[in-house]
């Protein structure tokens, strides 16, 4: 599964945070930031983890404000 991550979410350590959240729920999981400005991230495991996951993302670490989530 493909996620992408729009608003505040670079600089606030999204990509390490999202990589030990992934680590909690036993997943693996690759996280970039793109030049647009959103976090781009691969994440690999089963279904009720990743939706687990995606629920995450939508608020990200304390300093984050993300806007928009992107399944793609």
């Amino acid at each position: 599964m493909n996620v992408k991550i729009y608003g505040q979410v670079q600089g606030v350590f999204f990509r390490v945070s999202a990589k030990e959240e992934a680590e909690k729920l036993r997943i693996t999981c690759s996280a970039r930031n793109k030049s647009d400005g959103s976090v781009y991230i691969d994440v690999e495991g089963e279904e009720k983890d990743l939706e687990k996951f995606v629920e995450w993302c939508h608020l990200g670490p304390p300093l984050a404000k993300v806007e928009k989530v992107e399944i793609i």
